[in-house]
């Protein structure tokens, strides 16, 4: 049960964040850089085949050249700074202002005891290159990528483009366009025929199709020598990013490429990473509780992106541009009435088009009829009727309609919003709460249905828990006062809705965090 409150939101602005000099914050990209391509953009750019399309905005590379005099003036070379006082061999990085999430991992550092001898180098760069001979480190300049896409630079001491890798049938094609590759992904990489519709994005750059510099594609043999030289440098990624969490673009620049300002000292590789890129789909998201989860999930560096789910294209499409004008761009309005099969349907084939899978459900959707009397003895039964026909056989056919996206997922979490009234161990107490019988009954009902479904998926690995949000002023309760706001309860869904591969399944949680009696 739930209040509608607008809280006010410090947000970063270009007034409370000042440019400095050097490197920028995460701050400063956020407002004063903000990220023109999408991570669905930059995909294809990178299997484009010209990873010449991949850029920094304008202001920022004007910024950077103007810090590279100084540092050359202070070093006396690009070269000599990045060797001797930036890259951090065998070491966690420590100077970066753009810390990662991605957790630490001792397999990529270098032993500190005094005693450890240092690993011979390797003839060439391979998948388990040790930790000495490597430096990754987040790239102080990045390009202008999404703030939940992390922009790591790979450093090695030994070549990647070498002959025992690299054949020479195609060589000239790997010094012209480098290599590249995916991982992680649950839908395959973008097509270049996807390019047209990207190259809008690079107009202030005047690229178009006929200035892009790639390769034609060559035979089958070339094609599998070509992805035979970037086998290690996969595997390195595969090894470091855990497909289960990540999803990355990675490239080698050529070995010729004039961009990187390092090539002569080493080749470094690039991995764009984004972590476990959520698709959520919220129903009853355009008010109340769901708005507010909505917003939540929208602002998490995990979720790319929140399908605002509504019973009318107008209250839906007003939910997403008040959001959206708030600053979260990943919030997308979608058509879907629970009680209505065809807008069920019509909902999932617009999300499998544009995503190919779903990775979170929040059953939100629900009605209370709670304006109407609903005692046992006399209720009207078009009210239980009705009620049930939204909370439950509502809340199942969604379900089942999206379980087929929901099991293309690595991570699938289904998570149905519940009630304390539904607790039928509660109600059975004499002189319990509310006995609002419709309400009441249905959403009792829909927590067997979890129960249920959730021993279903458990071998799956899908995630399905009920939550109560407890006690919450909203029009479902007539604005009943006393309860927590729709923010606070929507904070008490969020963590069950982003639930990771280890996490609970088959329970119904409380308000306070812990099991609730079923």
């Amino acid at each position: 049960m739930a209040v509608e409150e607008q809280n006010v939101v410090s947000k970063p602005t270009k007034a409370t964040v000042p440019l400095r000099e050097g490197p920028p914050t995460s701050e400063e990209l956020l407002v004063h850089y903000r990220a023109k391509f999408t991570w669905k953009q930059l995909r294809t750019f990178v299997n484009s085949g010209d990873l010449g399309l991949l850029k920094r905005d304008k202001t920022l590379q004007n910024r950077y050249l103007d810090w590279a005099v100084g540092i050359t003036e202070q070093y006396g070379s690009m070269v000599d700074y990045l060797l001797n006082h930036r890259l951090q061999w065998g070491q966690r990085d420590t100077l970066s202002l753009l810390p990662s999430s991605l957790e630490d991992d001792p397999r990529f550092y270098a032993s500190t005891t005094t005693d450890a001898s240092p690993k011979p180098a390797p003839q060439y760069f391979t998948a388990d290159t040790p930790p000495e001979y490597l430096s990754i480190i987040q790239n102080d300049w990045p390009y202008s990528v999404p703030p939940e896409v992390e922009h790591t630079l790979i450093w090695t001491k030994v070549a990647i483009f070498h002959p025992a890798l690299v054949d020479e049938k195609v060589k000239a094609r790997i010094d012209q366009d480098g290599l590249w590759g995916f991982t992680g992904s649950v839908s395959p990489p973008p097509s270049p025929s996807a390019l047209p519709e990207c190259l809008p994005s690079l107009a202030e750059w005047g690229t178009t199709l006929e200035s892009m510099i790639t390769s034609q594609k060559g035979t089958m043999e070339e094609e599998r020598l070509v992805k035979r030289a970037g086998e290690e440098v996969d595997g390195f990624v595969r090894k470091r990013w855990d497909e289960k969490v990540w999803e990355t673009a990675w490239f080698v620049n050529p070995p010729y490429c004039p961009v990187s300002i390092a090539w002569s000292f080493g080749t470094p590789s690039f991995a764009n990473g984004i972590k476990m890129s959520k698709i959520v789909l919220v129903t009853g998201g355009n008010a109340g509780i769901g708005y507010e989860l909505v917003k939540a999930l929208a602002s998490k560096p995990e979720v790319q992106k929140v399908y605002l789910a509504a019973r009318s294209v107008k209250s839906g499409q007003d939910a997403q541009n008040t959001i959206n004008a708030e600053g979260l761009k990943n919030v997308v309005a979608v058509q879907l009435d629970v009680t209505d099969p065809a807008t069920i349907a019509a909902a999932k084939e617009t999300i499998e088009k544009n995503e190919g899978r779903l990775d979170v459900l929040v059953n939100n959707a629900g009605i209370s009829e709670m304006d109407k009397p609903q005692n046992a003895t006399n209720i009207d039964v078009a009210i239980v009727r009705r009620t049930v026909e939204t909370n439950l056989f509502g809340l199942i056919q969604t379900t089942t309609a999206f379980i087929p996206l929901l099991r293309k997922s690595p991570q699938a979490v289904i998570l149905n919003v519940s009630t304390d009234m539904a607790s039928n161990s509660r109600q059975a107490v004499p002189g319990a709460g509310l006995h609002v019988v419709a309400y009441n009954t249905s959403k009792a009902a829909a927590n067997s249905y979890t129960i249920a479904l959730s021993q279903e998926l458990r071998a799956e690995n899908i995630k399905v828990n009920a939550v109560t949000p407890g006690f919450t002023t909203t029009k479902l309760n007539g604005h009943a006062p006393g309860g927590k706001t729709s923010k606070d309860a929507a904070e008490i869904l969020l963590p069950w809705a982003l639930l990771d591969k280890d996490g609970a399944t088959g329970l119904f949680i409380g308000e306070d965090g812990k099991e609730h009696p079923w």
